[in-house]
């Protein structure tokens, strides 16, 4: 970096601010990218399990809510089930706006209230995927972290 003694004294008081909101702007994709991963690969039968998946800031939000999108079609995953990519659409579009609000240093929630969510999770008590959906977002989120170049 060429420049005087002044500009380098400027970069290095804005720096503190610059990484903090690189840093805000990275947990927010992260925590994005946790939630559509979860509304693409969570088993579907009436819709509930996808539109429970919710991010919040603060606390989780266990609220259990109905379909976005109500299905009674049944063995499919998410976005092939006729109202999966609906049920992810409204997912997603609540859990953008509840991750906008995400300031430094807050914690953002991925969370989902139904009763049923961890053991659909971890016996894969559906035949539509795998167990350990959820874990497999988690890595994926960390991989993502893993590779993030911050840049301010």
């Amino acid at each position: 970096m060429a420049g005087t003694m002044r500009d380098f004294a400027a970069f290095c008081d804005a720096l503190p601010k610059d990484l903090k909101a690189a840093v805000n702007e990275r947990k927010k994709v992260i925590a994005l990218n946790i939630a559509n991963d979860l509304t693409q690969t969570t088993p579907i039968d009436t819709g509930a399990a996808i539109s429970n998946w919710k991010l919040s800031v603060g606390t989780p939000d266990l609220d259990v809510i109905a379909p976005h999108a109500p299905s009674n079609l049944g063995l499919l995953v998410g976005s092939e089930s006729p109202g999966g990519p609906a049920n992810a659409a409204v997912a997603m579009e609540l859990a953008r706006a509840a991750v906008a609000i995400a300031q430094y240093g807050e914690t953002v929630y991925c969370s989902n209230g139904l009763d049923y969510i961890g053991l659909l999770n971890e016996n894969g008590t559906s035949p539509q995927a795998a167990p350990g959906f959820v874990e497999r977002a988690i890595i994926f989120a960390r991989d993502l972290a893993d590779r993030a170049k911050l840049t301010f």
